[in-house]
């Protein structure tokens, strides 16, 4: 799974106030504000647009509005009052970055590198604008150009382990395991509780064969994220890669336990059990399997006569 770094800058884009009724218009936004805070974003908007009302150019209105209906999910609201706010303010690389953003997450990827790239160019020193652009052009399969913008972020900031990290998924997807894994372990140095980069550094592992030191990766993962459902897993398929099955069933049960309908998790443990000659179990899992829709091993266990109900 992909590393996902998102941030949601609630930075002040400069006051801009015209028209009658200016006192009135700031104490519905300080109140609007002052419910945001709280994280009750409905009512930060009903504020919000009765401060607009007043003062229909009022850029930080139109801005914290915008947030609000970002964190509500409403992304198309949000970017209309982001639009707005570019409109009356042109030159702030926050609400280029801000509009990118949710544009990203309402999956408009050229429009959102559309804006990050004008918030870069804005402000050059911009780290997480270079690290969203990078995740969408590594969305967009572009690995080259997602591992420039992570190179980018990184020299602006040394410690930036997020897009280390995201970086080294990008090595990882040109099958240059050997970076990737250099990434991944940079970036444990500088956070060695993510149990998302250990996870990754074992996939990397586990690409080129190195099946005993990605299970201690894995190990580690869930060690920091007890839940790591796909950690589960794909320690279970080294251990199936090793030959221990016993071991592979236990993991592929611990990553169904956290996921009822892991199709390729009941495909593998029915796998396992068949090399183990436990055919009921087998055939349990292949069915429940196909129930999801990965037919492949009932239908080789048929083939073979080896169902057993």
């Amino acid at each position: 799974k992909k590393m996902k770094k998102i941030v949601l800058s609630l930075l002040v884009v400069g006051s801009a106030l015209f028209g009658d009724n200016l006192s009135d218009a700031e104490s519905y936004y300080e109140t609007g504000l002052t419910y945001q805070l709280k994280n009750e974003y409905a009512l930060a908007i009903k504020d919000y647009t009765k401060s607009i009302k007043l003062s229909p150019n009022y850029v930080d209105a139109y801005f914290y509005r915008a947030s609000s209906y970002g964190q509500l999910e409403d992304f198309p609201s949000a970017i209309k009052d982001f639009s707005k706010v570019i409109a009356l303010n042109p030159n702030y690389d926050s609400v280029y970055y801000n509009r990118g953003l949710a544009y990203q997450l309402n999956n408009n990827y050229p429009s959102a590198i559309k804006d990050y790239t004008k918030a870069i160019e804005l402000n050059p020193n911009s780290t997480d604008a270079y690290n969203n652009r990078g995740l969408l052009y590594h969305k967009l399969k572009d690995y080259s150009t997602a591992i420039k913008d992570y190179t980018k972020a990184i020299e602006l900031n040394s410690t930036y382990d997020i897009a280390m990290t995201n970086r080294g998924l990008s090595y990882h997807e040109l099958a240059d395991y050997a970076s990737a894994i250099k990434d991944y372990t940079e970036a444990m140095s500088i956070n060695p509780n993510s149990a998302q980069a250990y996870y990754d550094r074992g996939n990397s592992y586990m690409m080129k064969e190195d099946y005993s030191i990605a299970i201690k990766d894995y190990t580690k993962a869930i060690e920091l994220n007890p839940n790591y459902t796909d950690a589960y897993y794909n320690r279970g398929i080294s251990y199936s890669a090793l030959k221990d099955y016993t071991s592979a069933i236990i993991d592929y049960t611990k990553s169904i336990n956290l996921n009822q309908s892991y199709v390729d998790a009941y495909h593998n443990r029915g796998l396992a059990y068949a090399i183990q000659a436990d055919y009921i179990s087998a055939t349990t899992d292949a069915k429940k399997a196909c129930s999801l829709g990965d037919c492949e091993l009932i239908g080789l266990l048929k083939q073979k006569g080896l169902t057993r109900e």
